[in-house]
Order: structure tokens, then sequence, then C-alpha cells
């Protein structure tokens, strides 16, 4: 349930980055084509020029790929570090969201497999030497 909402998360993270890189680069193109300083702040009219607007394209689309790449490291190590489970030395009972509860409650909880109770070989040795 985690992975899957996590996954969302990253998709929306990774979208509005697209599309906000995507919005600068507009900009860059209408400022060009439409010399937005000129028809706003009645500054001296530029001419076009779109040699500086590939560089400065180019610029941006270098600095999303470089800001994305940085933010899926991030998100990367942020799902390794959440799926840490913590569990109590003394007791192996397991924290899950906020209580701690026992394992076969966690695995009921988190997951949909279900549990069935036996002895490994070595403890069933170690049962048979205590009787």
């Amino acid at each position: 349930m985690k992975t899957i909402n996590q996954n969302k998360i990253s998709k929306k993270i990774f979208i509005s980055e697209i599309l906000g890189f995507g919005c600068i680069i507009i900009l860059i193109w209408m400022d060009e084509i439409f010399d937005i300083p000129h028809i706003l702040l009645n500054a001296p009219a530029t001419p076009i020029n779109i040699e500086e607007s590939i560089i400065e394209s180019i610029v941006v689309i270098i600095l999303g790929i470089i800001t994305i790449i940085y933010i899926y490291r991030i998100l990367k190590k942020l799902k390794y570090v959440s799926g840490f489970l913590h569990v109590c030395a003394y007791c192996k009972k397991i924290k899950f969201e906020g209580t701690w509860i026992s394992f076969e409650e966690f695995m009921s909880k988190s997951s949909k497999v279900k549990l069935s109770h036996g002895l490994c070989p070595e403890c069933y040795k170690n049962m048979e030497e205590t009787l």
C-alpha cells in the first residue's frame, strides 16, 4: 500500500517538474516572439533573436534534467529508508503506525499474507531436548 502511494507521489513530483520547466521554456519563447518587456513595461523594442532562445532553452532543459535526476535520487533514498521496520530487540514486536504490535498482527495488517505456525528443525530439536 505504501509503495503505491509513494509511486503516485513520485509521478506527481516528476510531472510537476516537467510542467514547470516546460512553462519556463514557453515563457522564454513568448518573450522572444512577443517582446513582453516592450508590451508590459514600455521598454525599448528588441529584435527577435532565435539563437538566444535556443541557448536559453537548452540551459533550462539541462537544469531540468539535473533537477529531475537529483530529486529521483532523493526519492529513491527516501523509499529505501521508509522501508525499514523498527523491531524491539527484546520482544520482537514491530512498530507500525506509531504502535508496537506482534509480528503476526503486523503481517495481517500490512499484507494479505495468512500465517500458519510450525516448528523449524532446530527449534523442534531444542524442544525435544528440554522435554
